[in-house]
């Protein structure tokens, strides 16, 4: 599974960090804190594939910060 991180919040519907079911739209929903805020990442139909969207995107915002 290439390392996704698995969630460490207790009642999360996903086993994945940074990803939940979004019930009303029927879709996993991928997202993550900066600051105070809950940063929309997308919906996806497959709860993998959101996991890999959230790793990818919060990859992408520790290389922002480096430089």
């Amino acid at each position: 599974m290439e390392n996704l991180e698995l969630s460490r919040v207790r009642g999360c519907s996903s086993k994945y960090k940074g990803v939940m079911w979004a019930k009303a739209r029927k879709k996993w929903v991928a997202y993550y804190l900066k600051g105070n805020k809950s940063i929309y990442i997308g919906g996806f139909t497959d709860e993998i594939e959101a996991a890999k969207a959230y790793q990818k995107r919060t990859l992408e915002e520790k290389k922002k910060v480096l430089f």
